[in-house]
């Protein structure tokens, strides 16, 4: 399994990776959960969590569950 991206806090503690799966760039934490989705448009990446709703930056969806 490839990694895309490894996510880091301000501090350089890792704090989730996104990964491809089936074609999607499904976000995991350091616990191996599930919290959410990524969708780049028009360069620019919007994050989702589970259920599909938005959320403002990866962080609010990494570190505030």
């Amino acid at each position: 399994m490839a990694y895309l991206k490894i996510f880091s806090s301000g501090g350089g503690r890792q704090i989730g990776e996104m990964r491809i799966i089936d074609n999607q760039n499904i976000i995991f934490d350091m616990k191996g959960n599930k919290v959410g989705y990524c969708v780049v448009t028009n360069c620019k990446e919007k994050y989702y969590d589970t259920e599909g709703r938005i959320v403002e930056t990866l962080e609010d969806l990494l570190l505030h569950k």
